[in-house]
């Protein structure tokens, strides 16, 4: 899927005010800006992450080196994801005790 279908699959799966799309500016792995697109409630977790100590411009390096056929948007919000059910299944400190949507423990 490219930046573009991306988007859209975005806006169609989410769709309420708390998951508007925002775009934001990162160096990618190669030191170029970046606009990466997530729902709101996803920037929320990643101020929340930064809140907390976490070098996120770090993690986005990271994740776009491993980002494989993916766009970088898609792959950090999966990075996202992940992190935030682990922390739940580990009990760690998370922004919400309700654990993010598709969580297995």
């Amino acid at each position: 899927m490219d930046q573009y279908e991306f988007e859209q699959y975005l806006q169609r799966h989410y769709t309420s005010p708390a998951h508007e799309t925002i775009g934001r500016n990162y160096k990618n792995a190669f030191g170029i800006d970046e606009t990466i697109v997530l729902p709101k409630n996803y920037w929320e977790y990643v101020d929340w992450l930064v809140d907390h100590g976490i070098d996120i411009q770090e993690w986005i390096t990271e994740c776009d080196k491993h980002r494989d056929d993916k766009t970088l948007s898609e792959n950090f919000m999966e990075w996202l994801h992940w992190d935030e059910c682990e922390r739940h299944r580990e009990g760690s400190l998370t922004p919400s005790n309700i654990p993010p949507l598709g969580f297995q423990e």
